[in-house]
């Protein structure tokens, strides 16, 4: 329920879309795996790291590896206690 005026006097940048947002951003976080124009606008070296869903998303892998991003899909990361 905060605003984003609340948002901007924190210190926060306001964009108008999720691609615009990733531009420039060495790590970024995901609960899915990002549509097409955001992983276009990773930076060659940027680390995409969330639940990436990879044996449903053939096209976003190779999109990624394309582009030189590096990808953690942490549903396949070992679960240990």
């Amino acid at each position: 329920s905060f605003t984003d005026e609340a948002y901007k006097e924190a210190g926060a940048q306001i964009v108008k879309s999720a691609a615009e947002a990733v531009r420039g951003a060495q790590l970024v976080l995901c609960v899915q795996c990002p549509e097409s124009d955001v992983l276009g606008a990773l930076d060659k070296g940027a680390l995409l790291a969330g639940i990436l869903n990879p044996y449903k998303n053939a096209a976003a892998l190779k999109q990624m590896a394309a582009s030189g991003v590096t990808a953690l899909s942490m549903e396949l990361v070992p679960r240990i206690t």
